[in-house]
């Protein structure tokens, strides 16, 4: 299998769950974590296979941000994950372009297997 580029976008990268989800996709790609400032130039340049939102501390309406790296990156599978979920906010993320929509999650094979659901990929 070849290896994937995943991105995190966080306000939080020294998070217990950013290290989680670092330690549970090693074996599906190579991982970066990124700002909500830094993320632009990065995705202009070379967009990864898969983009996970922390939605959890963002100032900016996580809606939007969700349609504008939608517009920028159409192919690019988008997962938002929250602290606190609801019908209500999975609806709207999903419908501005994000691939899925999930709790934040300490499960390692759950966190692997929603990324390779996204990306398509065979177990």
């Amino acid at each position: 299998m070849e290896k994937k580029r995943l991105f995190i976008l966080t306000k939080n990268a020294a998070s217990p769950w950013v290290t989680a989800v670092t330690d549970a996709v090693q074996s599906l790609g190579d991982l970066s974590v990124f700002s909500e400032e830094h993320i632009w130039s990065v995705l202009a340049a070379a967009p990864p296979d898969l983009l996970l939102l922390d939605a959890s501390g963002f100032a900016q309406d996580v809606v939007n941000l969700v349609e504008q790296l939608h517009q920028q990156q159409s192919n690019m599978p988008i997962i938002v994950v929250s602290t606190s979920p609801t019908w209500q906010h999975a609806r709207a993320v999903l419908m501005a372009g994000a691939t899925d929509y999930i709790r934040h999650s300490f499960d390692a094979e759950q966190i692997r297997e929603t990324c390779r659901e996204a990306m398509k990929l065979d177990a």
